[in-house]
């Protein structure tokens, strides 16, 4: 499997399973600077028909703890890298 380094178009993959992103079309301002009641209750409506466990999803987390090569190594290196780059601001308040 060949990996587009373009990142503009492509789908992003946890472990070879393809990730779906919805891209939503441009909006202006006025469309996403208001607040409404109602449009929170449809988010509240539609969070409500939702399961609260999804058994395709759990299988799949289940599936891949269980795989000795989920994460790939690139994948674990990668993220190791991220870590050690990072300043670790949050010991100093702790002490």
């Amino acid at each position: 499997m060949i990996n587009s380094t373009n990142r503009t178009g492509s789908t992003p993959h946890i472990g070879g399973i393809p990730v779906a992103v919805p891209r939503p079309a441009p909006r202006g301002p006025e469309e996403t600077d208001r607040f409404s009641a109602d449009s929170l209750g449809r988010l509240r409506q539609a969070m409500e028909k939702q399961p609260a466990v999804r058994p395709d999803v759990v299988e799949l987390g289940r599936s891949l703890a269980s795989d000795p090569g989920y994460p790939p190594e690139p994948i674990v290196r990668k993220l190791a890298e991220l870590l050690v780059s990072q300043p670790n601001d949050g010991d100093d308040e702790a002490d």
